[in-house]
């Protein structure tokens, strides 16, 4: 998280896993070529809405994501997607070997959104 945004607010603010979201969810939606300190930084482009309906789209961004986070996200390892109905389940471990989720959906804005998939919210999320 950066610096100007943990200012005024207590340590434990985010956890380890709502801290990765919300990074994720950035550099995802950052497009690639626009950060003049790295060109690889983001994505290319979002696919249109239609992408949820397309395995073989959503399999195209999720490689596209995971190469993002192979480049740019070091606190994940051993990332990999599964398809949960229109939306894409990162199954991943934090470097302590704590086993994350993370749910990413194509907002019809075209924005990824990122949350993290907890016990106490897993049961919401099915019926995403």
């Amino acid at each position: 998280m950066p610096i100007l945004d943990r200012l005024g607010k207590p340590a434990n603010y985010l956890t380890q896993q709502e801290d990765i979201a919300l990074y994720l969810e950035r550099l995802l939606n950052t497009r690639c070529g626009t950060t003049p300190q790295n060109k690889d930084l983001g994505l290319d482009r979002l696919p249109s809405l239609g992408t949820q309906n397309d395995p073989e789209l959503m399999e195209m961004l999720a490689l596209a994501i995971l190469e993002q986070i192979k480049n740019f996200e070091p606190r994940l390892k051993h990332p990999r997607f599964i398809q949960e109905d229109k939306n894409l389940l990162l199954l991943a471990e934090l470097t302590n070997g704590k086993p994350t989720q993370l749910l990413f959906q194509l907002d019809k804005n075209l924005l990824l959104k990122v949350q993290p998939v907890t016990p106490s919210n897993r049961e919401v999320l099915s019926h995403v």
